[in-house]
């Protein structure tokens, strides 16, 4: 039996927890370039304790308590011309894959957003279509310029 754990700027998330939530990110994530600094910057914005328009971190854990998979969702401040939730970072436990973490993970994150969420994934990525087959429509092609 999984247990979902929700952070927001309404529950305290102790910085043990945190490291524990970039830590399993960061070894998680499909993208090795990841910082672990970055994804504490997530953290920071989702639960407001820096300024930003908020978000929240959903949890799925195991019944040893063990992160078996994570979501990081920023607010972006906008509405209609752009969603108004950004999925910043999504792992899955490698050993728990294909068993419907992701699945279970997915739904809570878009029943606390309503549905109005981005992300930014690349076509090669593994679950480009489990996104798809969750709604997900690619729209628009990034370009960044640093």
């Amino acid at each position: 039996m999984a247990k979902i754990t929700l952070y927001d700027a309404f529950t305290n998330v102790s910085l043990s927890e945190k490291q524990r939530i970039v830590s399993f990110l960061k070894q998680h994530s499909e993208d090795s370039k990841t910082e672990k600094s970055d994804i504490l910057s997530a953290v920071d914005y989702a639960v407001k304790e820096v300024p930003s328009f908020g978000g929240f971190i959903v949890n799925v854990e195991d019944d040893a308590g063990e992160i078996i998979g994570s979501t990081i969702v920023t607010k972006t401040g906008m509405h209609g011309f752009s969603s108004e939730h950004l999925l910043s970072y999504l792992a899955v436990h490698r050993e728990h894959r294909h068993n419907g973490v992701f699945k279970k993970l997915m739904q809570q994150t878009l029943d606390k957003t309503g549905g109005d969420l981005a992300l930014h994934i690349n076509p090669s990525h593994p679950n480009f279509k489990n996104f798809e087959e969750m709604g997900f429509v690619p729209r628009y092609m990034e370009m960044r310029l640093k």
